[in-house]
């Protein structure tokens, strides 16, 4: 719900940054002083001098006065690039140029354009390339699209069908001639099958992103692992061993090293870790290896000349000799947010939350262990975008505090131009059972008895709201809703991890729209009934929407109603309002394991 820091940038001639105050959105300048007033219900970063803003229920674009420049009429809009920018007005989506005509119209999704070209997409779903004006390079027929290096193009078009190497017009590729099952680029190379093998018997090779051949070989005898610094870990399929890897130099066409396991890292500072006969060993460029004392590293491997290596459970600094330059005092390393002078490392407080720090490459505190989160892109335009005491904060290099928000009102209202997530989650009374996932557990409302069934419909499932405020997600504001079963049996509800099949609706152009949507998971374990037994009910606080739109809202909720048939039933309609976007728009969702839906 809470915008993130990720949304940090500059325009570039004048840098802005976002800011949030009272639920409101606005930018400031790198000394901390407000530029333009914090008014709008949502915002974006600036990308070529405009920012996409929304005051009310939509979209317009400002400058970086904060002076309007396009009307507000989109549900939503995208950064300019290149002179376009993608917006929506309902779900259909156009490129407009910077005075807010539409250029470019006919898709449902766009990319930013990069060198006069960018990916479209289709309402099925299907992808192809157009040009500035419009035309289509490569049509909307493909699952998926990646462009590459020197504007060649990968082309899925899905199922069985195999990975199409092309140009930006869409003309294949003359390597295509001599390979097959072409596979998406890994570790910044790809792999390919020969049509036929050639006269040394190899019939694979190796492709970098430009499409240049890097090494031939012989599958049945080698598998490639890893690529970097023009050197490749190679194995042989066969092989059983944790140590069956080796180290060869595509240059000299050379084994430089033997007995590899596990790297999980590419050369950098011309050193790489590799675990060599079951010990962790730094490994020179020409193979030579550097004995060492640490049981772990950091993956991100050696960034500006140095690296973070794990001894007696703390992470220290080593160099490029394996010299400790920092001795192991920190409990974590953030590993991608560094730069030639900092880096970022955490430890827990006292109450166990993990807090982030700052050090410079001697290892002086810059920043004390005491931020919550930070920018992924670490400092931009010199400033950090960070929380601290779980507000949106900037901290320039010095460590110096240059803009905090104010501590916002309790229970902010959820004024969104997305989907949600389904959040209706429950549990079922497992009072008596053995309980499968015990960490699982008790995360989510249980059943609790019903005191006075006579105050509800007799032999009834009935979704009662009560527009009472109270909290949800412990910030914002919502209202409690009941699912109660007043009937003589137990009824079953299908749901995916916890989540029932339950969304608000909302009235608009004479009909029922969702207002939420369930996310799916290619895990069949994800899937199963919920009961919920006679004479109770769960309780579950639901989010209290604020937008432009003035509408008649209510639940919707789906139930097994036998054998492969589903009931629905429906809650009693209450007054609300929402933003055009909710009716259509899913939000974005970031998966943090395999088993998180898409």
């Amino acid at each position: 719900m809470m915008e993130s820091c990720e949304t940090t940038s500059s325009s570039g001639s004048q840098p802005r940054f976002l800011i949030q105050e009272n639920n409101k959105y606005g930018y400031m300048n790198e000394r901390g002083e407000t530029v333009i007033a914090a008014r709008f219900a949502a915002a974006q970063p600036f990308s070529e001098g405009l920012a996409a803003v929304r005051e009310e229920g939509l979209y317009g674009y400002i400058d970086e006065s904060g002076r309007p420049v396009i009307a507000s009429k989109f549900d939503y809009a995208l950064p300019f690039s290149e002179g376009l920018a993608f917006a929506y007005i309902g779900d259909i989506g156009q490129y407009i140029d910077r005075s807010g005509n539409t250029i470019i119209a006919g898709f449902s999704e766009g990319d930013a354009f990069l060198n006069g070209k960018a990916i479209v997409g289709s309402r099925l779903k299907r992808y192809g390339l157009i040009d500035r004006t419009g035309k289509l390079l490569v049509d909307t027929i493909y699952q998926n699209l990646i462009l590459l290096k020197d504007g060649l193009l990968l082309k899925y078009k899905g199922e069985d069908s195999p990975w199409e190497l092309t140009d930006s017009m869409g003309h294949p590729h003359p390597v295509m001639e001599e390979i097959v099952h072409l596979q998406p680029p890994s570790d910044g190379y790809m792999i390919a099958e020969l049509k036929t093998p050639d006269s040394k018997h190899n019939n694979a090779l190796l492709l970098d992103s430009s499409a240049k051949e890097i090494f031939r070989y012989n599958s049945s005898n080698l598998m490639p692992e890893r690529l970097s610094d023009g050197k490749i870990i190679l194995s042989h399929p066969d092989s059983i061993g944790p140590n069956s890897g080796f180290l060869f130099d595509l240059h000299n066409k050379q084994i430089l090293l033997r007995g590899i396991g596990h790297s999980p890292t590419g050369f950098s500072s011309n050193r790489t870790f590799m675990e060599v006969n079951d010990k962790i060993v730094l490994v020179k460029g020409n193979g030579d290896t550097i004995p060492s004392s640490f049981n772990n590293y950091k993956h991100s491997g050696f960034q500006y000349g140095y690296a973070f290596v794990e001894s007696g459970n703390k992470y220290g600094m080593i160099d490029t000799t394996g010299k400790y330059i920092i001795a192991p005092q920190y409990e974590d390393i953030l590993e991608y947010q560094q730069t030639a002078q900092y880096f970022f490392f955490s430890q827990q407080d006292k109450s166990g939350k993990d807090k982030i720090g700052m050090a410079d490459r001697t290892g002086k505190t810059i920043i004390p262990p005491s931020l919550d989160a930070i920018a992924g892109q670490g400092f931009v335009d010199g400033l950090l975008c960070c929380y601290k005491d779980s507000l949106l904060s900037y901290i320039d290099q010095q460590g110096k505090l240059v803009w905090q928000e104010k501590r916002p009102s309790p229970l902010a209202p959820v004024n969104v131009d997305y989907q949600l997530r389904g959040y209706c989650l429950v549990e079922e009374d497992t009072t008596g059972k053995m309980r499968f996932y015990e960490e699982a557990t008790a995360h989510y409302p249980l059943p609790q008895p019903i005191k006075d069934r006579g105050q509800y419909a007799a032999n009834a499932l009935q979704i009662k709201v009560d527009a009472a405020v109270i909290p949800f997600e412990k910030d914002y504001k919502g209202f409690k809703v009941q699912i109660i079963n007043n009937t003589d049996s137990t009824i079953q509800f299908d749901a995916q991890d916890y989540r029932l099949a339950m969304n608000m609706q909302a009235y608009v152009n004479n009909s029922w729209q969702n207002l939420e949507h369930l996310p799916n998971s290619w895990c069949g374990n994800s899937y199963w009934q919920i009961p919920l037994s006679a004479g109770k009910y769960w309780e579950l606080a639901c989010p209290a929407y604020e937008g432009s739109l003035k509408v008649r809202l209510r639940f919707s909720l789906r139930y097994a109603k036998g054998r492969d048939m589903q009931g629905e039933v429906f809650s009693n309609e209450f007054d609300g309002s929402i933003n055009p976007g909710q009716l259509w728009r899913k939000g974005r969702h970031y998966a943090t394991n395999i088993m998180d839906p898409y």
